[in-house]
């Protein structure tokens, strides 16, 4: 969200874990994997953790739904000030030998789109597993496991990552 008046930007997550895990442990979490992307330039100061029921995200939700900026897909929102994705659990996921980046993957995904017409993806690469999703400005896109084969094509191109590696894992 986008506070002009201080022109600054800030991160709003709704989600239930803050329920069930609480508050602080949530955003322990939070600021442990924004440690480990220095290059983001967010800092947790620049984040608010939320039930997903609670009347602040409610108020936040309430206004985007009444925007007239509010975009297409159900799944995201685009407000003259604001982004709202609603993510998906839908995953799949394949150990990659060797390790190959997440902004990697999304470059060498990238250009498969642009032969393609593909969807766009996003990449989680964690010591070696790589975790792919629909990137939710595609709505509620369903069959995330039928992206297994046209990644596999794309990363095994000659002028990709040929020699790698690809294991799914369930």
């Amino acid at each position: 969200m986008y506070f002009v008046d201080q022109d600054y930007w800030r991160l709003i997550i709704a989600s239930p874990s803050v329920s069930r895990e609480g508050r602080a442990s949530m955003y322990g979490r939070l600021g442990a994997i924004l440690r480990t992307l220095p290059l983001s330039g967010l800092r947790l100061e620049d984040t608010s953790l939320f039930e997903p029921d609670s009347p602040q995200f409610r108020d936040l939700l309430s206004a985007a739904e009444g925007s007239r900026f509010l975009a297409a897909p159900s799944s995201w929102s685009r407000l003259e000030d604001a982004v709202i994705y609603r993510w998906t659990d839908a995953a799949v996921i394949g150990e990659l030998k060797p390790e190959i980046s997440a902004a990697r993957l999304a470059q060498l995904w990238d250009a498969e789109r642009e032969r393609t017409n593909s969807p766009q993806l996003l990449f989680t690469v964690e010591k070696g597993r790589v975790t792919i999703r629909f990137h939710p400005r595609h709505g509620t896109l369903v069959g995330i496991e039928k992206i297994k084969r046209p990644f596999a094509l794309a990363l095994h191109r000659p002028d990709a990552f040929p020699e790698c590696k690809l294991t799914w894992l369930a």
